[in-house]
């Protein structure tokens, strides 16, 4: 399902992830253990294509994340390790601008993002405004939007 061959990423001009090769077959769990710095993060956000891949190369699904971003979005749910500001939106808004990036429309939208809450615990707070709610509460909103379009594939950073 996931395959980094010799897979390189940059941050800032400087290579954080040197030549790394891995396989998660379909069905399988894995976990990246590793001291601050080793470049975790970076190699997660290069298979859910947010950071751009150097070297090498990622599949997931036989899909390139170099040559087939958008196929390879539509395969993946990321939850990154927290949730970047955004001054005045609500829990609700939030969910519903990325179920419309992932191509969701109508009531389509609507029932994804209904389901994405409940299924987080987190249907009370649809009103809520991001900036207010407590830092458990905003990781399980990543989750939540991770699972919006039900991806075949989960990426955990730092859950």
């Amino acid at each position: 399902m996931i395959r980094c061959e010799r897979a390189t990423v940059e941050r800032s001009g400087h290579v954080v992830v040197e030549a790394v090769t891995l396989v998660v077959a379909a069905g399988e769990a894995m976990a990246i253990v590793g001291r601050t710095g080793a470049g975790k993060s970076s190699l997660v956000a290069a298979v859910a294509t947010v950071l751009p891949l150097h070297a090498g190369e990622i599949l997931v699904d036989g899909r390139s994340v170099v040559h087939e971003p958008t196929r390879v979005r539509q395969l993946i749910g990321y939850v990154p390790d927290r949730l970047a500001g955004w001054p005045g939106m609500r829990t609700g808004e939030f969910l519903g601008v990325f179920a419309a990036a992932v191509g969701l429309a109508g009531g389509r939208l609507g029932k994804a993002v209904t389901r994405a809450l409940e299924m987080a615990g987190l249907a009370r707070e649809r009103s809520a405004p991001l900036d207010g709610l407590a830092a458990g509460h905003r990781k399980r909103l990543l989750i939540a939007r991770a699972l919006l379009h039900d991806p075949q594939v989960l990426l955990l950073d730092d859950p």
